[in-house]
């Protein structure tokens, strides 16, 4: 076998497995990573018709169970890692827009970046799409703190105009 063929895994130690070959266990593994019948009997030097009949066995059975539940555990470990860089991701883009919110020359840049944090937090609390509604000439003029108060002022009570969700 060809040195990028498919891994083999060592799995369980029951007599009913130890049955199994090193061409069993690459079918089971073949197997559980999507290859055709006819991929797997080439690859292995064998029929498709005993490759289907190794697929009926007990120790076949028994072992591609058990490669599947490594592989679950394998997405779940790998899903869990992705979830918590992503948290990170977002933490880190809050950040910069709490800082563009408070620093920026424009006052614009500053009320756009502040209402993007509580678009933020709104969808990390799972409502709906925050809507802002004033008075544009009432806003005309007035300096950032005041608009992101006015901002502040416009939302459902319990939330703040900096998005802060913890």
């Amino acid at each position: 076998m060809s040195e990028d063929s498919p891994k083999l895994f060592a799995v369980g130690q029951s007599p009913v497995l130890k049955a199994l070959n090193e061409k069993h266990k690459m079918i089971a593994l073949m197997d559980i990573q999507g290859f055709s019948a006819r991929e797997i009997a080439a690859h292995v030097d064998m029929t498709q018709s005993w490759v289907s009949s190794i697929k009926t066995s007990d120790a076949y059975r028994a072992y591609l169970g058990q490669l599947r539940k490594i592989t679950n555990e394998k997405v779940i470990e790998a899903e869990a890692e992705d979830m918590r860089t992503l948290k990170t991701q977002i933490k880190d883009g809050v950040a910069v827009l709490k800082d563009v919110m408070h620093n920026a020359e424009r006052d614009s840049d500053k009320v756009s970046a502040a209402k993007a944090i509580i678009e933020h937090g709104r969808r990390v609390a799972g409502l709906d799409k925050t809507v802002i509604g004033f008075d544009a000439k009432k806003a005309e003029g007035m300096d950032t703190a005041a608009l992101l108060n006015l901002i502040g002022e416009r939302m459902p009570s319990g939330e703040t105009s900096t998005g802060d969700t913890g």
